[in-house]
C-alpha cells in the first residue's frame, strides 16, 4: 500500500442532514497521492453512525470511523477530540473538514499540497463560501481577498490582526491542511490556546508564528451558517455566553502578545479594542464606546449603525425592546 500523505480529520455529532455531502467531498479527491479520512462521530443520536458506517463499507481503503459510546466533548472539548484523531492520523499533513460543512473542488487536497510543498509552508488555507443551513449559497466569501499569497510570520501576523474581523475569523477551518509535525505538541500546547474555547483561531495564530502561510483565492470548500448542532447556532440567543467567549478570546490574544515576544503588540492590541468595543455594544454600555480608546473604532461603523446606536443610546427603551423580541446577538 502507499504511503498516506494527509490524514482527513472529520467530526461529526448528529449532522445526519449534512453528513453525506460532506463525506462525499471527502472521497471524491482526485490526488497523485494517497490520503485517509479519518471520521470521529461523537456519541450521536440522529443516526449520523449509521451514514458513517456505510462510507466505511464503501470505502474500506479510506474511510475509516471512530465511534463514541459516550459524548467526548461534554467531557473534555474540543482538545479531548483533537488528541484522539492525531493520535491516529499519519503522513505529513492534516486537513480538516467538520460533518456539516463539504468540500466542493475534487482538486482541492492536490492544489493545496502542491503549494505547502512548494513553499514549506506550516498552513495553507484558501476562499471559502457561506451557505444557509438548507445548502443554498450565499454570496459571502470568506475572505474577500481575490489574490493567492505566500507570508511569512513578519507579515502574516499583523496581516491577520489587521484584516477587520474582531475575533480573527478570517480564514475558515474546512479550508486548513496544516502540518502534523507541527501538530503533535512534544512540550504541551502553548498556553494562548489553552485560554481559547474555540480551536481554529488559535490553530491559526500557532501555524502563522511558525512558518509561511499560504492563500488560495480559490473557492474549493462551503461553510454551512447555523446548522444543527453548530456551535455558532448554540450562542447565536445566549449573549452572556458570546459575552464569555469574547473575554476568552481577549484573554487569548494578551497571552499571545508574550508568545510572540511582544513584537506585533500594536497590532494585537487594536483587535482585542474591537473586541472590547463589540462587548460594550452588546450590554448596551454606548456611552463607553465614543470615548477613548474606542474612539476610532466607533467613528469608523457605518452611518446607519451609528444613528442606530444613537437612537438606542438616547432611548434605552428601544434596546429592552430590542433584546427581548428580536433577540439578535451576533452582529449586534
Amino acid at each position: 500500500m502507499e504511503k498516506v500523505l494527509v490524514t482527513i480529520q472529520c467530526i461529526a455529532y448528529n449532522q445526519r442532514p449534512y453528513i453525506r455531502q460532506c463525506l462525499d467531498g471527502l472521497v471524491s479527491q482526485e490526488t497523485d497521492f494517497a490520503f485517509r479520512i479519518l471520521v470521529h462521530d461523537d456519541a450521536s443520536t440522529d443516526g449520523t453512525d449509521q451514514i458513517i458506517q456505510e462510507y466505511e463499507q464503501r470505502y474500506p481503503h479510506l474511510v475509516k470511523g471512530i465511534y463514541e459510546k459516550e459524548n467526548l466533548y461534554s467531557r473534555g472539548g474540543f482538545r479531548a477530540i483533537m488528541k484522539l484523531l492525531m493520535e491516529e492520523s499519519e503522513g505529513k499533513y492534516i486537513a480538516y473538514c467538520e460533518g456539516d460543512d463539504y468540500w466542493t473542488d475534487p482538486r482541492k487536497l492536490q492544489k493545496q499540497v502542491d503549494v505547502m510543498e512548494a513553499n514549506q509552508a506550516a498552513l495553507c488555507t484558501h476562499q471559502v463560501r457561506s451557505v444557509w443551513e438548507n445548502g443554498e449559497k450565499t454570496d459571502r466569501l470568506l475572505p474577500r481577498i481575490t489574490e493567492d499569497f505566500v507570508k511569512d510570520t513578519e507579515k502574516f501576523i499583523p496581516f491577520l490582526f489587521s484584516y477587520g474581523n474582531s475575533d480573527c475569523f478570517v480564514f475558515q477551518a474546512c479550508s486548513f491542511l496544516m502540518r502534523k509535525d507541527l501538530l503533535e505538541f512534544p512540550e504541551g500546547r502553548p498556553q494562548f490556546m489553552e485560554l481559547s474555547d474555540v480551536g481554529d483561531v488559535p490553530l491559526v495564530l500557532y501555524l502563522g508564528a511558525k512558518g509561511p502561510v499560504v492563500y488560495l483565492a480559490k473557492e474549493m470548500a462551503c461553510y454551512r451558517l447555523a446548522s444543527k448542532s453548530s456551535w455558532s447556532k448554540s450562542m447565536r440567543h445566549d449573549r452572556n455566553r458570546v459575552l464569555r467567549h469574547e473575554e476568552k478570546m481577549c484573554a487569548c490574544f494578551e497571552e499571545y502578545k508574550n508568545y510572540t515576544g511582544n513584537k506585533y503588540d500594536f497590532w494585537i492590541d487594536g483587535n482585542i479594542a474591537k473586541i472590547r468595543f463589540n462587548m460594550l455594544m452588546q450590554r448596551g454600555e454606548y456611552g463607553k464606546i465614543m470615548e477613548e480608546p474606542y474612539r476610532s473604532i466607533w467613528s469608523a461603523l457605518p452611518d446607519k449603525k451609528r444613528q442606530a446606536v444613537m437612537r438606542h443610546y438616547r432611548h434605552p427603551f428601544l434596546m429592552k425592546w430590542y433584546n427581548r423580541i428580536l433577540r439578535k446577538v451576533y452582529g449586534w
